[in-house]
């Protein structure tokens, strides 16, 4: 609660070279649900604006992971560097919980779409679950806690399913 980044989350990533390197991400916000029997679910919060691109156009991610074009100035930084913290329980170790997942708030189910494609390109194809994607107009059409989100998956679930 004291550090200058409070929510700063510090994985190592994929290089795209055989190696690796400390990438950092850190969250717009954090909220729980805490439920009867003291157990809690958390999520960390990404509001994005549809300023920064998804990924560098025409290239994976193999090719601008290392050197100077790093992953940092796109949306698949952040996406990489949660999937692989969340692979290596950086959130248990540096927030001290298990329950996790990060949410999107975005601007359109368009740039949703491209953000699950830069995701598979992430997870080798597979998607994750960690992650669940709105768009505002969906998120504002209703109660937050009832609207669908789509997961990393391309799945529809609420947040308290």
């Amino acid at each position: 609660q004291r550090a200058k980044f409070p929510l700063r989350l510090v994985a190592q990533v994929p290089d795209g070279h055989g190696g690796k390197v400390a990438e950092t991400v850190i969250a717009d916000d954090l909220f729980a649900f805490v439920f009867d029997d003291d157990s809690a679910s958390y999520f960390l919060v990404e509001i994005d604006r549809g300023q920064m691109p998804v990924r560098r156009h025409g290239k994976s991610r193999e090719e601008f992971a290392g050197g100077k074009r790093r992953l940092r100035t796109y949306y698949m930084h952040k996406l990489a560097t949660y999937y692989h913290g969340w692979r290596q329980r950086r959130h248990v170790e540096q927030f001290g919980i298990e329950q996790l997942r990060v949410l999107t708030v975005t601007t359109s189910e368009k740039r949703i779409d491209t953000m699950l494609d830069a995701l598979r390109d992430v997870t080798n194809g597979k998607g994750s679950e960690l992650f669940l994607f709105i768009d505002e107009d969906r998120l504002h059409s209703g109660n937050p806690l009832e609207v669908e989100w789509t997961t990393g998956k391309g799945n529809r679930v609420r947040l308290t399913d």
